[in-house]
């Protein structure tokens, strides 16, 4: 994880930390939603 920090931040690796934030904040609030038990 931290190794992929450290490489050079390309367009393309941007774009894919993005999409894997976006999904992280994704699962995050889907959880939120969920009625709590």
């Amino acid at each position: 994880m931290i190794k992929a920090i450290l490489t050079p931040l390309t367009p393309a690796r941007f774009f894919e930390l993005l999409q894997g934030f976006k999904n992280l904040v994704g699962l995050k609030n889907l959880v939120g939603l969920l009625p709590k038990t």
